[in-house]
């Protein structure tokens, strides 16, 4: 079994997933604009790009969290929803 066969299964394996259309997904990121990608600015910059990585369990927190990187002007801003 291939790896991207795997994958899909797994997807599709989950209890949570009524539905998942692979061809939508893919034309998304097909058609995406290369701002999407941390590739793209990875590229353009040429330089070593600054991903802070934290998280809070309330949203307020998070947010401040997130203004905070804002105000730094950090490359990568991320966000990560956790059960």
């Amino acid at each position: 079994m291939s790896l991207l066969q795997e994958e899909r299964e797994i997807i599709l394996s989950n209890e949570y997933v009524d539905a998942f259309d692979f061809a939508e997904v893919t034309e998304f990121v097909t058609n995406a604009s290369k701002d999407l990608f941390i590739s793209h600015h990875y590229s353009q910059k040429g330089k070593m790009l600054v991903q802070p990585r934290g998280g809070f369990p309330t949203y307020a927190q998070q947010y401040a969290l997130y203004e905070s990187f804002v105000d730094a002007n950090v490359d990568v801003l991320p966000l990560t929803v956790d059960s």
